[in-house]
């Protein structure tokens, strides 16, 4: 799909994106999601769904093994190479009992957590809550910490990234059809020029996951593979 590049079949119809450059010394790379309570076949999510839902199992953890996670982890070095921004977005619950969580989340992670012998495996400072190894945060990168499904809705993100006269957002993350696509489009609609890195996402199945880069290429923003972002000019990876 992704060589495809299926979401330009949108381009110049009614109602679209005024497409503008991509210029990397303008941008912030945002990850959004990408913590051990998903990432660790072994863990809450994993292993709440293998049995079940072995299809989505195999899907899902094949397509972080060889695309998102190798793909997220070449995006971070060029961001770290080329001293720019980087905002790591996690989920967690600061309560013991998760209620600081929207009611859906809370009923859906109180079931979850308990496959990991914790009623809420998202507690900030638990081993579910941290972020996959190869992308844990280095001095002077900004974690926010969110319980919506959209960063801008639950944290202070908006202001930091204006603090740091951010002008355009690389997005990617999990999961695409959630809170990736809610992040990436609030962005967009409080005036980032928002870029969505599709090889660095996933969702559940591709029917979940190639419907939100469509839209959000048309609607949004531009979508871009992981190769764009590290060709563009003067880039140091």
């Amino acid at each position: 799909m992704a060589a495809e590049r299926s979401w330009t079949r949108h381009e110049g119809k009614p109602g679209g994106y005024q497409r503008v450059p991509f210029e990397l010394g303008r941008s912030c790379l945002v990850i959004v999601d990408v913590q051990r309570y998903w990432t660790e076949p072994s863990g809450p999510f994993g292993s709440g769904i293998e049995a079940g839902f072995p299809d989505i199992f195999a899907y899902f953890y094949d397509r972080l093994a060889r695309t998102v996670r190798p793909n997220l982890a070449r995006l971070l070095g060029l961001y770290r190479a080329n001293g720019l921004p980087v905002v790591h977005v996690v989920t967690g619950s600061a309560r013991e009992d998760g209620t600081d969580f929207l009611f859906h989340m809370q009923r859906r992670f109180a079931r979850g957590g308990k496959a990991a012998g914790s009623f809420n495996a998202l507690r900030i400072g638990s081993e579910w809550h941290a972020e996959a190894d190869e992308l844990t945060p280095q001095p002077g990168e900004i974690v926010v910490n969110k319980t919506t499904r959209s960063a801008f809705n639950s944290t202070g993100i908006d202001q930091l990234l204006r603090h740091m006269r951010v002008e355009q957002l690389v997005v990617g993350g999990l999961a695409s059809n959630a809170c990736v696509q809610a992040t990436a489009q609030d962005g967009a609609d409080r005036g980032y020029e928002t870029f969505l890195a599709e090889d660095c996402c996933a969702a559940f199945s591709v029917e979940s996951h190639a419907p939100v880069f469509d839209n959000f290429h048309w609607i949004f923003g531009s979508v871009l593979l992981t190769s764009d972002i590290v060709g563009a000019g003067g880039a140091r990876s």
